[in-house]
């Protein structure tokens, strides 16, 4: 995951640790170790802060080059109008 590039999209639109997470429905604890790689987003919160941070290709922030493109992909083929259903369900490895 590219933590840093993460940052720096909350930092282009101005918006606190805090205020994400609250829009995430997380604590700012568990946003803040997720985002320093000490615990993992959900699909949900992926696609959640996609949304949220107006991010079009997720994987420019959330996937490693060593992830296989199948797996990159599956977040790409989520309807986003739908992503209650995945939220905190599953977790991206």
């Amino acid at each position: 995951m590219q933590f840093n590039k993460l940052k720096g999209k909350l930092k282009e639109m101005e918006l606190s640790q805090d205020q994400v997470s609250n829009l995430l429905g997380i604590s700012r604890q568990s946003f803040n170790a997720k985002i320093n790689n000490k615990k993992q987003f959900t699909l949900g919160e992926v696609i959640s802060l996609c949304e949220i941070l107006n991010i079009d290709n997720p994987k420019d922030y959330f996937f490693t080059k060593d992830i296989p493109n199948m797996q990159q992909n599956h977040i790409q083929s989520q309807d986003r109008g739908n992503y209650e259903n995945l939220h905190n369900n599953k977790t991206i490895y």
